[in-house]
């Protein structure tokens, strides 16, 4: 029979250091991605290009899902970073910081874009239900005139 350890999982994976830099260089690049998508996305939205469209939002749920499984894999990666911070050599933690800024302003990026691209998308559809509405009320309106039988009345002049 196979004992297991009781030492527990949690301290043992707190034993391994963390390739700060890589992992960090991995979020930025997926954030990067996101936020140039998003961009293209925009473009997209604006030329009317529904195909493309939809191919970038394919790609881009792509990404996050593997964005996804990458902050899975490293659910303590954040914590893990406030706690090492300070016993890391000091270059490492500076091109960290510097991978943290980047990721920051992808982020920025990302969240305006996509915040921008909503705002279109919403414009667009309150402006369809609006052409939709007036072609329902013309639509009725036709029917209303031209839908009753003509009917020939005559100009009875012995009356």
């Amino acid at each position: 029979m196979v004992r297991r350890s009781s030492f527990p999982t949690k301290e043992i994976s707190k034993m391994v250091q963390l390739d700060y830099e890589a992992l960090f260089q991995q979020r930025r690049a997926y954030l990067q991605s996101l936020a140039s998508l998003a961009c293209d996305q925009q473009d997209a939205l604006e030329a009317e290009d529904y195909t493309q469209l939809l191919e970038l939002l394919t790609y881009k749920q792509t990404i996050l899902g593997r964005f996804e499984e990458f902050s899975q894999e490293h659910p303590e990666l954040v914590s893990r970073w406030h706690d090492d911070r300070n016993r890391l050599k000091r270059d490492v933690r500076e091109r960290c910081e510097v991978l943290l800024e980047d990721m920051e302003l992808a982020l920025r990026e990302l969240i305006e874009s996509e915040e921008s691209t909503s705002h279109q998308l919403n414009n667009r559809k309150f402006g369809l239900q609006n052409q939709m509405e007036q072609i329902t009320v013309g639509s009725r309106a036709h029917s209303a005139y031209h839908d009753e039988p003509v009917s020939r009345s005559r100009l009875d002049l012995n009356r």
